[in-house]
């Protein structure tokens, strides 16, 4: 069952094996491979969310391990995700805008 998003995720096409690490799924680390590819796409909340959601309890989903979709810590891992694609949507801005927005993005922590 593919959903419309998943067409437009950045990992389509690419060997899933990159995603399942063969060591200790909570190491940065091991899947840095991974969170590379899950940073720049357009539909990484909709993975996380369908990850967690879903109870995967494998490879990483939205650029997060199992261990970060755990439910007694998953608000922080959501907040965390939100503030990762928030700063690479400024730093895609015109550099004039880019400086006040940093700022309010700051001010909100």
């Amino acid at each position: 069952m593919t959903t419309t998003w998943m067409k437009q995720a950045a990992c389509r096409g690419i060997d899933p094996s990159l995603f399942y690490a063969e060591r200790d799924e909570d190491t940065q680390h091991t899947n840095s491979g991974a969170r590379q590819v899950c940073r720049t796409c357009p539909v990484r909340m909709e993975c996380l969310l369908m990850a967690y959601e879903n109870r995967e309890e494998f490879g990483v989903w939205g650029g997060v391990t199992p261990g970060e979709r755990r439910p007694h810590r998953f608000q922080q891992t959501l907040e965390m995700v939100r503030n990762e694609i928030e700063y690479l949507r400024i730093l895609d801005m015109e550099p004039r805008n880019r400086r006040s927005a940093l700022k309010k993005m700051r001010a909100k922590k």
